[in-house]
């Protein structure tokens, strides 16, 4: 992965994990601090998708609107991304149907479906 296609998914996988986040209608703090710890925000701010005080930058909208260049990426970076999504999903151990709708979104954001995650999450569970 390339600096513009590792900016771009940073943007998408900000941009999905809030999503994911507000998708269940509550908030659990191990969700933030999973969030933090995959994205800092010294990490958000240099990437000049949010300010000082984590407020978006115009580069997280004109990188989400540029998503469709990560259908570029080997299909395994794409799962890479989404499994890590997956499991911001999962932090509070509750997969919430609104939280799976955001997944099955952001996977046909990246040309993949709902099925190849699974497949893969399963793939994963079995290597142990």
């Amino acid at each position: 992965m390339n600096d513009a296609q590792r900016h771009l998914a940073m943007a998408f996988a900000l941009h999905t994990s809030r999503a994911i986040v507000a998708a269940d209608g509550r908030t659990d703090y191990n969700e933030f601090q999973l969030l933090g710890t995959i994205y800092p925000r010294p990490m958000l701010r240099d990437e000049g998708l949010i300010d000082a005080h984590g407020a978006d930058m115009p580069a997280l909208e004109l990188a989400l609107a540029r998503v469709s260049e990560l259908r570029a990426l080997p299909e395994e970076d794409r799962l890479d991304l989404l499994v890590l999504l997956h499991g911001a999903a999962m932090v509070d151990d509750d997969l919430d149907r609104r939280e799976w709708a955001v997944l099955q979104a952001a996977a046909e954001d990246l040309g993949l479906t709902a099925d190849d995650l699974l497949r893969r999450i399963k793939r994963d569970e079995a290597a142990g």
